[in-house]
């Protein structure tokens, strides 16, 4: 849910404990292909920085804050768009700052 209130989503959701159907939670949102598509790329994306910040922590002994997982996830969910979604083309301060603008206004 820290993720979702960056992302400026204001809900409320009981998160599934499985990745499959987390995943298919966010297969229905989006008004087009390219809006879907993003949004499959910003969970993958999250998912990512997630398991590489839990590997620090486990392998490496890294003590890391929460604020360190979010500007990860920012920085690669806006490089993976950028690089996987044709019509993102929005800076990272537009994305840091809106990303809820990002995603709602994209067309295609």
């Amino acid at each position: 849910s820290y993720c979702y209130s960056w992302m400026g989503l204001q809900v409320q959701v009981v998160l599934p404990q499985d990745t499959i159907s987390h995943f298919c939670q966010h297969n229905v949102v989006g008004k087009g292909k390219a809006q879907a598509t993003a949004w499959k790329v910003v969970w993958v994306a999250i998912m990512c920085c997630i398991w590489n910040f839990r590997n620090k922590i486990v392998f490496r002994h890294r003590i890391l804050a929460s604020e360190d997982l979010l500007e990860s996830i920012r920085i690669k969910t806006w490089m993976w768009l950028k690089t996987n979604v044709k019509g993102f083309s929005y800076s990272m301060f537009e994305w840091i700052n809106s990303s809820d603008l990002c995603l709602s206004n994209m067309e295609g």
